[in-house]
């Protein structure tokens, strides 16, 4: 587990989410699925981010789209749903979102 993690589950388990966040997304950028896992988990349940709903990713955003792929693939509320998780994580590769391509090479390998 990187440091960023630690830091940021510590934080989360704290509750103070401002810090969670920072940590997570330092992580996530680095390409630790862990911290990406919990970024999602984060903008799925609106605590210290504004909630990610599919409507927002409906309309383009493409942090959205990524978490929506990243909540299809691991099954964050829902079901996974593997052609789900790629459309998404697609949609934001597609605007350059360097995590969600990273994403989507690692899906479309299942």
């Amino acid at each position: 587990m990187a440091l960023s993690e630690r830091v940021g589950n510590d934080a989360l388990e704290k509750g103070d989410y401002a810090t969670a966040f920072k940590w997570f997304r330092n992580a996530a950028e680095q390409g630790h699925a862990a911290a990406q896992y919990n970024l999602g988990n984060m903008y799925h349940s609106g605590k210290g981010v504004p909630q990610n709903d599919p409507e927002t990713a409906e309309q383009g955003d493409a942090q959205a789209q990524y978490n929506l792929g990243l909540i299809y693939a691991k099954g964050v509320g829902v079901y996974p749903n593997l052609q789900e998780a790629i459309k998404w994580a697609r949609k934001a590769a597609e605007q350059g979102h360097a995590n969600a391509q990273n994403l989507l090479k690692q899906l479309s390998a299942l």
